[in-house]
C-alpha cells in the first residue's frame, strides 16, 4: 500500500474571479461546503444499506463592503443578485483551482460604528465543482 505525503496549502496567494473581474483583494474567506443527502434502509433481518446522494454545495464569501470603487464586490452582488455567474477560486497561485457557477444574491450594508464594514454572504451552487489542475 502506498504511502501518501500531503502538503499543507495555506490560503495566503489565492485569486477568486468572478464573472470578468479579480475580487482577492476584497476577500478575507472563501469557502465551498457540500451537503450531501443520505439514506438509511434497515430491514427486519437485521441488514443495513446507506446510500449517498448528490452534494449541493454552497460558497460562503467573507469580504469588506465597499460601495464607493467601481465594480466592487459589494455593488456587483447587489446589481446581480438572481444571476448565475462563472466563478473561478485558486486558493494558492500555480496550485489547484475550482470552477463553480454561483447563483448571486446581495450581502449586508452596514455594520458597527467605528468598524470597517465586513460582509458575509453564502451563496449557492449550481452543479459540483470543477477541479482544475495546473
Amino acid at each position: 500500500m502506498a504511502v501518501i505525503a500531503p502538503r499543507v496549502t495555506v490560503m495566503n496567494a489565492a485569486t477568486l474571479k468572478i464573472a470578468a473581474n479579480n475580487y482577492e483583494t476584497s476577500v478575507s474567506s472563501v469557502v465551498l461546503t457540500p451537503t450531501t443527502p443520505k439514506t438509511k434502509f434497515k430491514g427486519i433481518g437485521g441488514n443495513s444499506i446507506a446510500a449517498n446522494g448528490i452534494p449541493d454545495w454552497t460558497c460562503a464569501l467573507g469580504y469588506l463592503q465597499d460601495w464607493d470603487t467601481v465594480n466592487s464586490l459589494s455593488k456587483y452582488l447587489l446589481e446581480h443578485a438572481g444571476e448565475t455567474v462563472v466563478v473561478d477560486i485558486a486558493p494558492k497561485a500555480g496550485g489547484a483551482s475550482y470552477r463553480v457557477s454561483l447563483v448571486l444574491e446581495s450581502g449586508p450594508i452596514g455594520g458597527d460604528v467605528d468598524a470597517q464594514l465586513l460582509g458575509t454572504v453564502t451563496l449557492d451552487v449550481t452543479g459540483q465543482p470543477a477541479l482544475i489542475t495546473p
